[in-house]
């Protein structure tokens, strides 16, 4: 869950992670689809902080880019968001969820 500060509801984001190669990548989405599936970039995970960006359409369509700096614990994930473009701060928590590949 996703908490913006400026904005009254929270935003339900799906991150989905796998491994590529030795590398981390993945894609987010929302429950609003403004975010569907976008790439995640610029993925780094060093000593249980996981960092990365992802594309964000802003008001109007503007083009803007969300990062995201959190803890992992387990699995549960707390940390800080940020769209610099539109000079907003959140917070982001998270839990694991598996899914079954058949």
């Amino acid at each position: 869950m996703a908490t913006l500060v400026g904005v009254d509801a929270p935003n339900e984001l799906t991150l989905v992670l796998e491994l590529k190669d030795g590398k981390l990548a993945g894609t987010m989405s929302d429950q609003f689809q403004t975010i569907d599936q976008f790439a995640i970039n610029n993925v780094s995970f060093e000593k249980g902080v996981l960092s990365f960006s992802s594309p964000v359409a802003g008001p109007g369509g503007q083009q803007a880019t969300i990062k995201f700096k959190m803890t992992v614990s387990g699995d549960a994930m707390k940390g800080e968001m940020e769209i610099p473009e539109m000079g907003m701060t959140g917070s982001w928590e998270a839990t694991k969820k598996s899914r079954s590949i058949i």
